[in-house]
């Protein structure tokens, strides 16, 4: 696989070395995250020995995964088209708002607000589990 500007990894969706993946793909409007992540998922969805259709959670802020989604939908028979959801979450006025964002006139997160985005992306993370995420985490938030 490789990053949009052309650079090589390698990434085995198989391996029975690690039980699961995370990937944070960060970026401003129009860089091509939504691309991205599409081929990023791809990897695992069309890999080498995989039979089944993984198990994954796709959160994207655009409109770009509706697409993407349904172009995976249509690649499934109908009795499977079942496996593929989409929960769009209405981000208005006492729903929701985006923890990464600055206050009006800020340029960057407060303290509490920092440490609240890394205890909440580390939630993500890791769910219950006591293992402890990279140390550079808030470093990230921060960024």
């Amino acid at each position: 696989m490789s990053s949009l500007d052309g650079r090589l990894f390698p990434i085995n969706p198989t391996t029975t070395e690690q039980n699961y993946s995370l990937a944070s793909i960060t970026g401003s409007m129009s860089s091509g995250k939504t691309v991205f992540g599409a081929i990023y998922n791809n990897c695992f969805i069309f890999g080498e020995g995989n039979d089944e259709l993984p198990l994954m959670a796709y959160i994207d802020f655009g409109s770009g995964v509706h697409n993407y989604l349904q172009s995976l939908r249509s690649w499934l028979s109908k009795d499977e088209q079942h496996k593929i959801e989409l929960l769009k979450f209405t981000n208005s006025i006492g729903n929701a708002f985006n923890i990464l964002e600055p206050q009006f006139g800020l340029h960057d997160l407060e303290e509490l607000e920092r440490s609240f985005a890394t205890a909440f992306i580390t939630r993500i993370i890791n769910g219950n589990s006591d293992t402890p995420v990279h140390a550079k985490l808030s470093d990230v938030v921060a960024g």
